[in-house]
């Protein structure tokens, strides 16, 4: 974290230095600082922690709302996300993140919209909500780690399209999604998947 915040702090001081100097190094300043903040919101490359039986829910995935408190999106009210938002075109696969079987599957107006629950052989819980679609799955149904169980969509309670994905352990407590997917807490996402 003091590495991006000290990066952070020299970006702006060179946005703030270059609109005071010159519109050429004005624009080389914003080209810079567009291309790290790019740079520090994803990374190539695949992450499988947990012995390699975990995927990515989406393709290449940007996270546009992160878990803990947030001013609700439509309200403006305080509140807690218990999940994270990932920005995605509506229609864009959703996949299973590990084995596991199906345990809640459905439409909910007021809050997920389509939305699909896997219960893991580890015990924790997945959500994925505000699906445009639902795959042909049913409760019960076994899906392995990379299976598509739907497409990106903006059903529910939702402001634009994008995957709620949401993490819970085994007792039902809510987990970080990040945490859970072995990335650090600050850092968005943008991985290919296999």
């Amino acid at each position: 974290m003091p590495k991006l915040y000290l990066a952070i702090m020299a970006s702006l001081l060179l946005i703030i230095a270059a609109f005071l100097l010159s519109p050429d190094l004005r624009q080389t300043a914003l080209g810079a600082y567009g291309q790290f903040i790019e740079e520090k919101n994803s990374y190539p490359g695949q992450i499988l922690p947990y012995n390699g039986n975990t995927v990515m829910p989406l393709e290449r995935m940007s996270v546009c709302s992160d878990y803990g408190p947030r001013p609700d999106p439509i309200t403006n009210e305080p509140s807690f996300h218990l999940g994270v938002d990932i920005c995605a075109g509506e229609g864009t696969a959703v996949r299973a993140v590990r084995d596991g079987n199906i345990v809640g599957i459905g439409y909910n107006h007021e809050i997920n919209g389509n939305w699909v629950e896997i219960q893991h052989t580890d015990g924790t819980f997945t959500t994925y909500a505000h699906l445009s679609k639902i795959a042909n799955i049913s409760l019960e149904d076994h899906v392995g780690a990379g299976s598509v169980i739907g497409a990106v969509g903006n059903t529910g309670r939702s402001t634009g399209p994008h995957l709620h994905f949401g993490v819970k352990d085994k007792d039902g407590s809510p987990i970080d999604p990040k945490i859970y997917l072995g990335l650090e807490d600050d850092q968005n996402i943008d991985i290919p998947i296999i």
